[in-house]
């Protein structure tokens, strides 16, 4: 309900030259198109995949808080048409192939109040456009500070002990983890961590935007 009364009282302008009728229209999109890179990290991924690079006041940017915060759902549909072409268009398909698509979760209040967990919608698209496994057993089994306003130590010590895998079933050997935005890589690397010790021995990264 949320969802739909937001998308009724808050009509969709592009966020690059504002023109009614889409949250990112054509013409922009074409001139921001998505790039494939991956990058290292130090610690438990060893890669991860972006498409942009984030910042607050770039369209991702705008659209990742909009979506988030202003439950714009309509929004759903900008992320289908990037991995859509995405998948077309790069190598994306072939980092997915033969592994399992984990989303970052959300505490079970934090989504009840949202309505939507953004990772694990990105995470489906995903699994649908590579043909790949999803699953959503990683859960977040501790009610967190919410990781935007705290420094990079202040992440990793709120996301002590927050997540844990849920099913009987034992965790897939290959895997990808699935967030929207890699800023201290964080939230990510605790989930990796809880994975690794479940048992999976290959996992990797995919997010919108890298911050």
């Amino acid at each position: 309900v949320r969802k739909i009364i937001s998308d009724v009282l808050f009509p969709c302008f592009c966020v690059k030259c504002n023109q009614e009728g889409g949250w990112w229209c054509q013409d922009c999109l074409q001139k921001n198109k998505p790039n494939y890179f991956k990058f290292k990290v130090t610690t438990e991924p060893k890669e991860v995949v972006a498409l942009f690079n984030y910042k607050e006041n770039n369209p991702v940017g705008k659209l990742i808080k909009k979506y988030k915060y202003n439950y714009a759902s309509s929004i759903e549909k900008v992320w289908q048409e990037i991995l859509s072409q995405s998948f077309v268009n790069t190598n994306l398909k072939n980092y997915f192939k033969g592994r399992v698509i984990i989303p970052v979760p959300l505490y079970k209040k934090r989504l009840r109040f949202r309505g939507f967990n953004q990772a694990a919608v990105l995470a489906k698209f995903c699994a649908k456009l590579s043909g790949s496994d999803f699953n959503d057993s990683l859960v977040r089994s501790k009610n967190t500070k919410a990781q935007a306003r705290l420094s990079e130590a202040e992440r990793r010590k709120n996301l002590i002990d927050a997540f844990k895998w849920s099913s009987n079933s034992a965790v897939p050997k290959k895997v990808i983890i699935v967030d929207d935005v890699y800023t201290t890589g964080a939230t990510m690397q605790e989930c990796v961590k809880v994975l690794r010790e479940s048992g999976a021995k290959k996992v990797g990264g995919f997010v919108l935007a890298r911050g």
